[in-house]
């Protein structure tokens, strides 16, 4: 190929790098949430998200003291615990709670334009969810073979203990997950 050829090879290659959105910028599509809430989600003292993103669809987000998410956080109004961390920051608003502050970052973080809806509402069919009315318990220091998809009552994962999902729909009244504890998916979980 002669010297010629080659300029606007190259110049077209750089264009069409340069017009495709960069995914990691943006705010999360729905099938990128580990955790999706409807008007209030909390996630308590220590825990740990180390896959996909956070948020909710209409009202604040709740990250207590030393959550660590390893995506981005998405919510109209986002409560900062102390020592809290994500790699992007989408809100309106952003409200420390107690003197909190970001690792990594300032005393506030930089929120990224926040575009609601936060979620598509056409993606969002309506789900009659029946949780069901037996509890499911994860002792203290114990663990479980993957458990199928099912409807649960409450849902308790004892400190240091570790609940598998085996994958498909699930449904509960509430999960709670004690400090230590995880509660781990071993297949695409609903």
């Amino acid at each position: 190929m002669s010297r010629r050829r080659i300029l606007p090879l190259a110049v077209l290659g750089l264009a069409t790098v340069a017009a495709a959105p960069d995914r990691s910028l943006g705010q999360p599509l729905l099938g990128e949430y580990a955790i999706l809430g409807q008007a209030r989600t909390a996630l308590r003292a220590g825990v740990r998200v180390t896959s996909g993103a956070v948020g909710t669809v209409g009202g604040t987000l709740v990250l207590g003291n030393q959550v660590r998410v390893s995506d981005a956080v998405a919510a109209d109004t986002i409560r900062l615990g102390p020592d809290t961390s994500a790699e992007r920051f989408f809100c309106r608003f952003a409200i420390l709670s107690r003197g909190g502050g970001v690792v990594g970052g300032g005393t506030l973080p930089a929120c990224r334009a926040f575009t609601p809806p936060l979620v598509d509402p056409a993606l969002l069919a309506p789900v009659a969810v029946t949780p069901g009315t037996r509890d499911l318990r994860v002792p203290r220091r114990t663990g479980t073979a993957p458990m199928p998809a099912a409807s649960y009552g409450h849902v308790v994962v004892g400190k240091g203990s570790l609940l598998q999902l085996a994958g498909g729909s699930y449904t509960a009244r509430s999960i709670r997950v004690a400090p230590s504890g995880r509660l781990v998916c071993a297949d695409a979980c609903r």
